[in-house]
């Protein structure tokens, strides 16, 4: 997975079915993945989330944030075919 030309270090990649059968996800590290992803038509969306250390949520919790541009994913247009090969 590239990201302005360059392996992404770490992220999370989902490969969605259309029919809405539960998702294949998978953690990106270095730009590679390996999940298995049942066939067929996917819509893929890719995340990298990183700790907004100044920001705490309501249980003070550390707040996070996607630093992906939304156009890979809530946007996503991104599709793949996978084969049972």
């Amino acid at each position: 997975v590239l990201l302005d030309g360059k392996p992404l270090e770490s992220g999370t990649i989902t490969f969605s079915a259309p029919d809405g059968r539960p998702p294949a996800e998978g953690t990106i590290a270095n730009g590679a993945y390996s999940l298995k992803v049942p066939p067929g038509e996917r819509r893929v969306e890719i995340r990298r989330y990183v700790d907004l250390k100044d920001k705490k949520g309501p249980g003070g919790e550390t707040l996070t944030m996607d630093t992906i541009p939304a156009r890979y994913n809530n946007d996503s247009t991104l599709k793949a075919t996978v084969t049972a090969e």
